[in-house]
Order: structure tokens, then sequence, then C-alpha cells
């Protein structure tokens, strides 16, 4: 199972429910523990600067979420910055699940040592990506550089792609 930013706190409360049904965890630049107000704040000062990091059809699908839903989109952003992961994190270290953490060498938006942090609790591996030509890449790397992605995705070795 594969999650990105946002959907990494979905990621771990499906894995707490449903271990038996995990074979590999990868998270990927992701919201997972409770240290997301920095991004929160980034988010209310510069709206449009997330949104330019997105690409086109992201940008367009979440604009479109935020007309017609605004509620949800705010009900959602606000669990993610708030809630507390600790206890889905610990349940799926308890449950040995294998899991990976992926980050971007240069993630504007969330903190290197909050993923390695992550890791370290989750009992995870953690890798850095960084661009064959040593371009920085960023917190959407996995979009905008899918053949890097794929490529720590195949050094991984895991299990389900096997």
């Amino acid at each position: 199972m594969v999650a990105h930013s946002f959907a990494g706190g979905v990621q771990l409360g499906f894995a707490t429910r449903w271990p038996v049904r995990i074979v590999e965890l990868v998270f990927v630049d992701t919201l997972a523990v409770s240290r997301e107000w920095p991004l929160a704040r980034e988010a209310t000062r510069h709206p449009f600067r997330l949104l330019r990091m997105a690409t086109p059809i992201a940008a367009g699908t979440f604009l479109r979420s935020l007309v017609t839903h605004p509620r949800e989109v705010a009900q959602a952003a606000w669990w993610g910055f708030t809630s507390g992961r600790s206890s889905d994190i610990d349940q799926v270290a308890a449950h040995r699940l294998p899991a990976h953490v992926l980050w971007a060498n240069r993630d504007s938006l969330l903190s290197r040592d909050d993923g390695r942090s992550f890791a370290h609790d989750l009992g995870a591996s953690f890798d850095v990506a960084r661009a064959p030509d040593c371009r920085s890449v960023d917190h959407d790397w996995m979009y905008r550089h899918p053949e890097l992605f794929v490529g720590h995705l195949e050094a991984l070795r895991l299990a389900a792609l096997n």
C-alpha cells in the first residue's frame, strides 16, 4: 500500500484496522505524525504556492472539491493538521508490518526530521530521494519524477512486486 502526503494518515488508519490485508507499507512525504502546524501556516499564508506544486490535474480536482464540498475539505484538513497518530503508529509497529518511508531531498512542506522520526517510530526504513542529475526533488516528486519514484520502489524490493 502506497500513500503520499495527506493520505499517510488514512493509510495508517487502514493498516491498524486490517493489518492482515497489508503486505507492505510505503509512505511518501507523508503527514504521518501530529507536527503539521507549519504546513497549516504555509497553506494559509501561500495557498496558491501549494497549488503550483501540484500537477494541473491534481490542482484542478482539488479546486473543484473545494468549491463543491468546502465543509468536507475543511473537516479533512482540520483532521490532518490536528489528529495525533501515535497510537496508530504504535499499532502498526506492534504488528511488525514491513514499512518504508521515502522523502524528497528538499521537501518544502514537511520536515525531513519529521519523516525520519516517523520511520523510526514505525520501525520502517527511511530513504531520501535524489534526482540522478543532483537536482532537488520536492514534496510532489513522485508525480513530477515518476521514473525516479519507480526506481525507489524497485530498490525497496517490495514483496508485492516480486
